[in-house]
């Protein structure tokens, strides 16, 4: 297997790592409050979550993954991919967050992953 196919595939999973990561910390900081007194706390208490940090510093290695994949295979053929981190969000979002997940949300994610596929043989 080409290298660059294999860090594609390790950009997609820190990417979607990085949100779940973030997620995490986000249940852990609470919500943005409407006024400016709440927002400064929690903004506070957001830049020094390890949660968030960890999330923030995934997606920093993943963005650096993803300029390396981009120096060798076609832009128009790695960013399609990219969108396979909606699915692993997705199923940790259910797995992990015990969110909902509709006929809509999985028709939509069926259409991503046949996008891919097509992507995938023009290569």
């Amino acid at each position: 297997m080409d290298i660059y196919y294999a860090l594609m595939g390790f950009t997609i999973i820190l990417n979607a790592s990085s949100q779940i990561l973030m997620k995490k910390g986000m249940i852990e900081v609470g919500t943005i409050a409407d006024n400016a007194g709440n927002v400064i706390s929690t903004l506070q208490s957001a830049v020094f979550n390890p949660w968030l940090i960890l999330g923030l510093t995934t997606m920093t290695i993943s963005m650096v993954s993803h300029i390396l994949v981009l120096s060798k295979l076609e832009v128009g053929f790695v960013f399609p991919f990219i969108s396979l981190a909606y699915l692993i969000v997705a199923v940790a979002g259910i797995v992990f967050f015990q969110e909902a997940f509709s006929v809509e949300r999985f028709a939509g994610i069926g259409v991503i992953m046949f996008g891919c596929y097509l992507v995938a043989r023009s290569a």
